[in-house]
């Protein structure tokens, strides 16, 4: 099953290394996002939705990060 931050980043047409990079996050925590084995840190909400274009709603539950 594909997390939605796997979703957004496919439908947008960029690569785990780019998106890492534009967010300032690293690379394997971004693959553990999207394998759902990790959740999303607070610190790297925001700019992981601004960097794909959404709300953080739409990637996570705020009060989870799940």
């Amino acid at each position: 099953m594909r997390t939605k931050v796997k979703m957004y980043r496919l439908a947008r047409n960029t690569t785990i290394t780019e998106l890492a990079a534009e967010v300032g996050m690293p690379e394997i925590t971004l693959r553990l996002i999207e394998k759902a084995s990790h959740r999303l840190p607070e610190e790297y909400r925001q700019p992981l939705a601004q960097a794909l274009g959404v709300e953080v709603r739409d990637i996570c539950n705020p009060g989870t990060g799940a």
